[in-house]
């Protein structure tokens, strides 16, 4: 008997789409190093920022942390853009060999994609600055108007937009071909 009309009518249940996984798959190894590598910058930039100045007294002893962060936390840092990114390209690699034995997809190219971007991105917001300063110098622009246009809406508009676009064009390459 159908429903009577106005009724409403439940929707057919969704094929549910098994993906094949090996259970023996393990995580790369090298996308976790990388996300690791990854903190150690911004971990190092918040330490940096909440150490300050130091005194420079002839009998004050800085606290240990301070060596921690001058001998083992900064260069790890100032080297994690770099490391990360090959880090990230590596597993990418590796997990695409690896026929399942490995997973971790998104994380190997996050680790890929964070610094490189993160490197456009400040030249892109460089670059609307110069722009808006220009702008302002040659009194094209208030400096309201060209502080808030060219300084921060349309370069936060373009990163936003420009990094989606990227991320997702990244993603659906790395993606393995559909049988």
């Amino acid at each position: 008997m159908a429903p009577p009309t106005g009724a409403p009518v439940a929707a057919a249940p969704r094929p549910v789409h098994h993906v094949r996984t090996n259970p023996d798959a393990r995580i790369s190894l090298l996308a976790v190093i990388g996300l690791a590598w990854a903190l150690l910058f911004f971990l190092m930039l918040i330490l940096s920022a909440a150490r300050g100045e130091v005194p420079d007294l002839p009998h004050y002893q800085p606290p240990l942390w301070h060596a921690m962060l001058d001998y083992v936390i900064q260069p790890l840092g100032w080297s994690a853009p770099l490391a990360t990114t090959v880090l990230g390209l590596l597993a990418l690699g590796q997990i695409q060999k690896s026929k399942g034995a490995k997973y971790g997809l998104s994380l190997a190219l996050f680790d890929a994609m964070l610094f490189p971007l993160l490197l456009l991105d400040a030249l892109l917001l460089w670059l609307c600055r110069q722009g808006a300063a220009a702008m302002i110098q040659q009194d094209v622009m208030s400096p309201m108007l060209a502080g808030a246009l060219l300084g921060q809406i349309i370069p936060v508009l373009a990163i936003i937009f420009g990094d989606y676009y990227l991320a997702t064009r990244a993603w659906s390459a790395v993606q393995p071909d559909a049988e």
